[in-house]
């Protein structure tokens, strides 16, 4: 991270987040029903290996204040399966967590301390009506975006030190170092292109849609709903509303233009998806998927088709990091 700072607990490890960070040799996704895992070659610039491990979906939960990890034995077999998969024995590993167990926020701050401790203190106290939890459980991770006239924009991450603590020892037993967390929706945010105006990031992935808005490579609003499990498998009634509610709000109270729209669905929408999506939001979607142009020829075509569909919060952790 090359600014910013983070409580630790005990023998933890740095919970990083921001515009930019250092990207291990291995990055881990976990998710309700899925653990990805890729090996990146030593530039760091391509996926050398791709692997993908089934959990059940009641395995893990995500949610900020209460246990996520509901099945242990198997969400931690699932990790080492995936990571076993892509050839990554002692390798450093990064993961990528569900955005329903980390709370992200913008905030504007009129200094940074120079002490790193009370920086996060006050990261803390700004977040802490957001947070359904003491300040003394968070583990605050924060990075500076922009400086203005008389402000600092900054990103901040807070995750509950026991539910970040669940996600840690999934790699118990493993020779693998556990150096990074990020929410996997920043991760995301790498892959859209630059843009005049505002653009909109809907994420919809595993029991949860995570909707950014970005202005001029600041994010102005994060959001992340909890879907319903009444929506029988399809999400599009609930992504489309909550993108309707998002650009309302845009329009009207941040007056913002909103130019692009994107969708990073995973798995992805069925066929007409879309153009389902797009009239029910009224705006038009485009769709965030991973670039096969960092994928090494050495992928093999099942890695390949894998990567295609579910590897794009990967895709944008390499991207960040080169």
């Amino acid at each position: 991270m090359a600014e910013g700072s983070e409580r630790k607990s005990k023998g933890g490890h740095e919970l990083r987040a921001g515009a930019h960070y250092v990207v291990p040799e291995t990055l881990v996704e976990v998710g309700p029903g899925f653990v990805l895992a890729a090996r990146l070659d030593r530039s760091k610039a391509r996926v050398r290996r791709f692997g993908l491990a089934r959990v059940e979906e009641s395995a893990i939960e995500p949610l900020l204040a209460r246990p996520n990890v509901l099945k242990l034995d198997a969400a931690r077999q699932a990790v080492a399966q995936a990571v076993e998969r892509t050839g990554s024995g002692g390798d450093s590993l990064g993961f990528l967590l569900p955005d329903g167990a980390l709370r992200v926020a913008p905030l504007s701050m009129e200094t940074i301390p120079d002490k790193p401790s009370e920086a996060v203190a006050l990261a803390a106290w700004k977040m802490k009506d957001s947070l359904p939890f003491g300040p003394d459980e968070a583990r605050i991770s924060y990075q500076v975006i922009a400086k203005k006239e008389k402000e600092y924009e900054v990103l901040a991450v807070a995750g509950r030190q026991s539910v970040l603590a669940e996600y840690e020892s999934l790699t118990e037993g493993m020779n693998n170092p556990l150096v990074m967390i990020v929410p996997s929706t920043l991760a995301l945010l790498a892959l859209l292109p630059e843009a005049e105006g505002a653009q909109m990031l809907q994420h919809a992935s595993g029991q949860g849609v995570t909707t950014v808005l970005i202005e001029g490579g600041q994010i102005r609003l994060w959001r992340h709903l909890r879907l319903d499990n009444g929506s029988n498998g399809d999400p599009t009634g609930a992504i489309a509303s909550e993108a309707a509610r998002v650009l309302a709000s845009a329009r009207d109270r941040m007056v913002l233009e909103v130019r692009r729209v994107w969708l990073c669905a995973r798995p992805a929408l069925g066929p007409g998806g879309i153009e389902e999506l797009s009239r029910a939001a009224g705006c038009e979607f485009e769709e965030l998927r991973a670039d096969g142009g960092l994928a090494a020829s050495s992928l093999a075509p099942e890695e390949m088709k894998l990567f295609a569909e579910y590897g794009a919060p990967i895709a944008g952790a390499i991207v960040n990091g080169k």
